[in-house]
């Protein structure tokens, strides 16, 4: 898997610091496969037979779960959520999760944001050749074997007082929504820079025995 950040160039984790992630709720396979390389994470899965799976295959991979949904349960997940942040947890958290709508910021990131003064760092993923399950609300989605992955991630995005809550709602949902076109174009825009490239070392070719 290729990691980047938004620039396309190599994204290093701040260690020092800890941060909210956002993601949509279709990512979280890929990104949770990669994430267990930094630990020091924690997360939410909501309390249903569903999040029971979820919530063990996470602490698998080293993640602290809390479990609790904007349904049920909420306020005590996130009251877990905002004690392992001051524990110096990072936090994750699929913010159209757990039932939709796809793509629809809630409310649960912006309040942990407030409440902590955080930083948000937006997290997506894509690959080459993949398997979508259409029918799922969220349109999850699995690499087919082998197949190239990227992970993209976006710079700090800091807690603006001077916005609303709405306001700060919509802007990391645009934002969202901007990273996920990346990673959705990645691979087709690759291919589109090594066709250039190489009919420029063509052109190059050929000029030089004439």
């Amino acid at each position: 898997m290729t990691i980047l950040d938004e620039h396309f160039r190599p994204f290093q984790l701040d260690r020092l610091r800890n941060f909210l992630y956002a993601h949509w709720h279709e990512d979280i396979p890929v990104l949770s496969l990669r994430c267990d390389r930094y630990k020091n994470f924690c997360t939410m899965a909501s309390q249903s037979r569903d999040g029971e799976i979820v919530s063990r295959v996470l602490e698998g991979f080293g993640f602290e779960v809390c479990r609790g949904s904007s349904h049920r349960g909420g306020g005590t997940a996130l009251l877990g959520m905002r004690e392992a942040f001051r524990a110096g947890k990072n936090l994750a958290l699929a913010v159209d999760g757990p039932k939709g709508p796809r793509h629809q910021v809630k409310s649960g990131i912006m309040a942990l944001s407030q409440k902590e003064g955080a930083s948000i760092i937006i997290g997506t993923a894509n690959a080459k050749y993949k398997l979508v399950f259409r029918k799922s609300w969220d349109q999850m989605w699995f690499p087919v074997p082998f197949s190239p992955i990227v992970a993209l991630f976006s710079e700090p995005i800091p807690f603006q007082p001077d916005l609303s809550f709405e306001e700060r709602r919509l802007h990391l949902e645009r934002r969202m929504l901007e990273l996920k076109e990346k990673a959705e174009n990645y691979f087709t825009q690759k291919c589109h820079s090594e066709s250039r490239r190489a009919a420029a070392r063509r052109l190059e070719e050929s000029r030089s025995r004439d």
